[in-house]
């Protein structure tokens, strides 16, 4: 069973907003469930951050997804108007119409 790791809404936030800031996982954040801090590491950029050897221990640390992992896209986002928002699944739709979308 996993363990809810209490995370400040604003450093999660930081953590999301780096992690998803570059391609190829070249970011990445974990937070670590006994003291809660945010640790930040970079494969393209130095950085003060030192990771533990045991960082990929899913009972001490937490990676956190960047934003593809959280699929949070058209598909969701059009599911969601479909069942929260039926009168606006066009307009909907229509933002995901345009470029960069």
């Amino acid at each position: 069973m996993e363990t809810r790791v209490p995370v400040n809404f604003a450093d999660f936030l930081d953590a999301f907003d780096w992690v998803s800031a570059t391609a190829d996982s070249e970011n990445s954040t974990y937070h670590c469930r006994s003291t809660v801090a945010t640790l930040f590491a970079s494969s393209s950029i130095d950085i003060d951050d030192d990771l533990p050897g045991d960082i990929d221990d899913g009972n001490l640390y937490v990676p956190v997804p960047n934003k593809i992992e959280f699929n949070l896209g058209k598909n969701f986002a059009t599911k969601f108007a479909v069942e929260h928002r039926p009168n606006s699944y066009d307009e909907v739709c229509r933002f995901f119409r345009k470029s960069g979308a």
